[in-house]
C-alpha cells in the first residue's frame, strides 16, 4: 500500500518542459490569475521578456520559485517571510 501511495505522488508535469512559457501557462503552473503574473512582471519580482507577448523562461520561473519559497508574496509591495519560518 505504501509503495502505491508513493507512486501516486510522483511529480508528473502538466505542461511539457520547454524553454519559454506564456503568462497564461505560468498562471496555470502557479495556480494564480493571469493578472497576478502580470503584476509580478511589472513589479520586477518575476523577470520576463517580450516577444510580441510576455514570455518567462523556465529557468527564471524555477529561480523565482526557489527565491520566494518561504515568503508570502500575496502583496507584491509588502513581501514578507512566512511567520512559520521567522519564528525558528
Amino acid at each position: 500500500m505504501q509503495k502505491e501511495i508513493q507512486h501516486d505522488l510522483e511529480l508528473k508535469p502538466t505542461y511539457p518542459v520547454k524553454d519559454l512559457y506564456t503568462v497564461k501557462e505560468v498562471s496555470e503552473i502557479l495556480i494564480v490569475n493571469v493578472n497576478v503574473v502580470y503584476d509580478l512582471i511589472k513589479s520586477g519580482t518575476l523577470k520576463a521578456l517580450k516577444l510580441g507577448r510576455y514570455k518567462i523562461r523556465r529557468t527564471t520561473l524555477l529561480e523565482f520559485l526557489e527565491r520566494y519559497e518561504t515568503y508570502d508574496i500575496t502583496d507584491i509591495n509588502d513581501i514578507k517571510k512566512l511567520d512559520y519560518y521567522t519564528k525558528k
